[in-house]
């Protein structure tokens, strides 16, 4: 399950217990979904499903997928159309979900609302809904787009800039009638914020705080391990780990350590990448799996790794709050000159290596530890990591939805 769903998952089993009256609306999950060819398949469900679930409801929709044409050229030309016409990302297109938004905002009265982006298209959505029924709603931005929300854009190729231009103009229309912007990170909340002119707060990814307590004791790996918790991207840094790995393995002659690449099959490039630069026998690269199990690899593990995106600002997902709450030492390679380097600082929980020197140190010094007590010590304050349960950052979002309601209905 990636960061879309737990996010606001969280938010609303938690505003449930509350005592709010919570809908979450969502295209159906089969909870199969491996990799984006997955995600954007029709789904197996033809008609709305609509359940109970730990206090509030969900309501599954069908998806159906779009057909772009397969020509190139055509292909482009039809997607500079779509988007002249504020068709955004067709592939994951959420428009298809307003004729039964709404059938429910007319059967139904609704306070509140949020969208939780991305895709960046259900900004639409939202916007169409509000202007439909005037009901207040917050858009939230739960995670990082290197060119839509973030000003430290990579180089693009002439398509994508006019892609991003555009996409910036209509998201920017459709947030002003928001009356909170939510971002996962502040400076994602700040830019947001300033583009539409409305209100921010940030609420991070967080961790779920109802799964660590439920998680079952289980024993360390035999070999010193140290694990990846979910995806590396292809623009991420991956020289430090590859040089530092291979400069530890030397430098402690053939160890007796292993490195887990959890969920990274679902990305193919970064997968081979990783094959092609470390020995394939300290190494065990899986396809996604399932959180809790994801989460007994990580407990079992001695430390964890945590690629920052280099001079990005306020990129940080949720698994690094997983990591503070599982109260392990983090290696970070490289650090981002910002938000996880000021976590990192603040919980004491981890090391910044920006140099393959670094890292093989850092390895070689925990290793060390290891082959002396079975364990490596960890002094980091969980009292930062508590700050930032999803439970804890639901109730200050939902205590900002109350005011503007509050306000709204004077």
């Amino acid at each position: 399950m990636g960061t879309g769903s737990p996010r606001p998952y969280t938010w609303a089993k938690t505003w449930a217990r509350l005592g709010h009256d919570v809908t979450v609306v969502s295209r159906h999950w089969s909870g199969n979904e491996k990799n984006w060819d997955d995600y954007i398949q029709d789904t197996s469900i033809q008609t709305p499903l609509e359940i109970e679930k730990e206090g509030f409801r969900l309501i599954s929709l069908p998806f159906k997928k779009y057909a772009y044409p397969k020509n190139g050229f055509v292909r482009k030309a039809d997607a500079l159309i779509s988007l002249s016409k504020g068709t955004l990302e067709r592939e994951v297109d959420t428009m298809q979900y307003m004729p039964f938004l709404e059938t429910l905002f007319k059967k139904e009265k609704f306070d509140f609302f949020i969208a939780t982006n991305p895709p960046w298209n259900i900004t639409r959505l939202a916007y169409e809904i509000h202007k439909k029924f005037e009901t207040p709603f917050a858009l939230d931005y739960r995670d990082y787009e290197n060119d839509v929300i973030l000003p430290l854009k990579p180089k693009l190729s002439n398509f994508r800039k006019i892609e991003f231009q555009i996409n910036k103009t209509y998201m920017k229309s459709w947030g002003s009638y928001a009356s909170l912007i939510v971002g996962a990170s502040e400076p994602i909340n700040n830019y947001v914020s300033n583009m539409t002119n409305v209100s921010g707060i940030e609420i991070t990814n967080g961790y779920d705080e109802d799964i660590f307590s439920n998680l079952k004791d289980h024993p360390p790996f035999e070999k010193f391990t140290i694990s990846v918790l979910g995806y590396l991207y292809p623009p991420q840094d991956l020289t430090i780990l590859f040089n530092g790995v291979n400069q530890f393995i030397e430098e402690i002659g053939n160890p007796n350590f292993h490195f887990y690449f959890v969920g990274v099959n679902a990305i193919k490039e970064v997968a081979d990448k990783i094959r092609n630069n470390i020995p394939s026998k300290y190494i065990t690269i899986t396809d996604r799996m399932p959180q809790v199990e994801a989460l007994e690899i990580g407990q079992r593990s001695h430390a964890l790794f945590y690629a920052g995106w280099t001079n990005w600002r306020g990129v940080y997902s949720a698994k690094i709050f997983e990591y503070l709450a599982m109260k392990k030492n983090i290696l970070i390679a490289p650090g981002d000159n910002y938000s996880i380097d000021d976590l990192m600082k603040k919980s004491n929980a981890g090391i910044i290596a920006n140099t393959s020197e670094e890292f093989s140190k850092a390895l070689k010094s925990w290793y060390r530890q290891w082959e002396q007590n079975g364990t490596i010590n960890y002094e980091g304050n969980f009292k930062i990591a508590e700050k930032y349960s999803r439970q804890n950052q639901a109730k200050i979002l939902i205590n900002r939805i109350e005011k503007i309601v509050q306000l709204e209905s004077v």
